[in-house]
């Protein structure tokens, strides 16, 4: 495992497969989300716990192994059978289109954020555990500083945190990883929309420090 050196968090509303999609041995985070797309780059990681009505359980940590620009995604036949590749590029108008046999964000009524003015980018990841419904919220009484973080998280919170918060950060990616889990979404229906989050945080450290 390379050198953790930032860390995005954030509390989902919504955990029906849409967003991240784990698929054929990669997660995506392909639709939702616009501003941890945009700025999250190779080997930065994502941590995603529940809401509120999600119980604040961990959700998935990921890696990002490569970050697809300017709609590649959409663009090529390589990921249009995934399931959160609910776009295709129209070269003829220059436009994008939602896929009408696509189940998440029907009729394209996300595409303005999924899109994001056209960037269109997304993060792939190799190095992943999805606990989806298999996740629990008991890194609460292991981790206090973590608990308190998302606890409180707000909208669009971005911090230099303390060491202490990104040392327990790291410690939770390093056990969470090796169990590469793969359980299964949350939420049974596709039709919620992910755009909703709690709270959302980038996480750079001051200092590192070993795992307790």
């Amino acid at each position: 495992m390379k050198k953790i050196e930032k860390i995005y968090l954030y509390k989902m509303t919504t955990d029906n497969g849409g967003a991240p999609c784990v698929y054929n041995s990669i997660l995506t985070l392909a639709i939702c989300k616009p501003k941890i797309r945009s700025t999250a780059q190779k080997d930065n990681w994502i941590i995603g716990f529940g809401g509120k009505n999600l119980k604040e359980r961990l959700i998935y940590v990921a890696q990002v192994a490569e970050k697809l620009p300017n709609g590649k995604y959409y663009k090529t036949e390589e990921y249009s059978k995934r399931p959160d590749c609910i776009y295709r590029w129209d070269s003829e108008n220059q436009k994008y289109d939602w896929v009408t046999d696509k189940k998440y964000h029907a009729n394209g009524s996300q595409i303005k954020d999924d899109i994001d003015n056209g960037k269109a980018l997304v993060l792939l990841s190799e190095e992943y555990t999805y606990l989806g419904n298999l996740g629990t919220s008991e890194y609460k009484e292991k981790y206090p500083e973590i608990r308190k973080k998302v606890e409180a998280l707000k909208q669009g919170h971005r911090v230099n945190h303390s060491e202490v918060l990104f040392n327990e950060l790291k410690c939770l990616i390093k056990e969470s990883i090796p169990l590469k889990i793969e359980g299964k979404p949350s939420d049974t229906d596709c039709s919620k929309i992910c755009n909703t989050t709690e709270g959302d945080m980038e996480v750079i450290p001051r200092k590192s420090h070993k795992c307790i």
